[in-house]
């Protein structure tokens, strides 16, 4: 009986986990924009030298997704493939993917991508505009 508590509340912990995934990582990006927090979604990207993105940048992201995605109503993210080699060795990085999404916004469709990197062991969106 306690092998079997034991492995039951093994199974409810490893289903609370969650994986770091670049689908995750645009997915936590999306859910703050439809929530209309751009200042703390802008505030988790990275720009193409692998730096927090600095006021200007900051304020371009955020006035960018408030202006373009402001009348989102729902996103799907659907797939990740991993970066061009060229894209990852001008980035600077060894691990990146593409990530393509779709942003349902009143009355049009958008479908979009965005390059997610792997820097110090965490997925990160690069702003690159």
């Amino acid at each position: 009986m306690k092998k079997l508590t034991i492995f039951i509340l093994s199974i409810l912990f490893l289903a609370s986990c969650t994986v770091d995934s670049p689908i995750s990582a645009v997915q936590t990006f999306y859910k703050q924009i439809q929530s209309k927090d751009y200042q703390t979604a802008c505030q988790s990207m990275i720009n193409s030298t692998l730096q927090l993105l600095d006021e200007n940048q900051l304020k371009t992201c955020s006035d960018y997704y408030q202006q373009n995605y402001e009348q989102m109503t729902e996103f799907t993210v659907e797939n990740a493939l991993p970066l061009a080699t060229d894209k990852l060795q001008n980035l600077g990085v060894s691990e990146g993917f593409v990530v393509y999404y779709t942003a349902k916004l009143n009355p049009e469709v958008k479908h979009e991508q965005i390059n997610v990197v792997r820097v110090n062991g965490k997925n990160v969106l690069v702003w690159d505009r």
